[in-house]
């Protein structure tokens, strides 16, 4: 299950950490970044097919998981880094 952004900022702060920077990535960036990942991992399947031809379902089939995730990545989800300052604990 994914988090809407209030309820991710919420257990971000939940015991009294601070976000005090915010980066929410571009969409395209997102879809860019993901395609250029793709092109490898096909690439790289392509090159273990040749060298272990009786592997080729498994290898394929990685490739179409990676595929669905890629488009998980950029249809259902926003990619988000924050900068946090940890809560100074007082049980010390």
């Amino acid at each position: 299950d994914c988090f809407t952004y209030n309820d991710m900022i919420k257990q971000l702060t939940a015991f009294g950490d601070e976000i005090i920077d915010e980066f929410i990535y571009p969409q395209d960036f997102m879809e860019k970044m993901t395609s250029e990942d793709m092109k490898k991992i096909r690439k790289r399947a392509e090159e273990l097919i040749i060298k272990y031809p009786d592997k080729k379902d498994l290898f394929l089939g990685y490739v179409k998981n990676q595929e669905e995730e890629c488009r998980i990545l950029n249809e259902d989800i926003t990619s988000a880094l924050w900068i946090i300052r940890k809560a100074i604990s007082s049980c010390i």
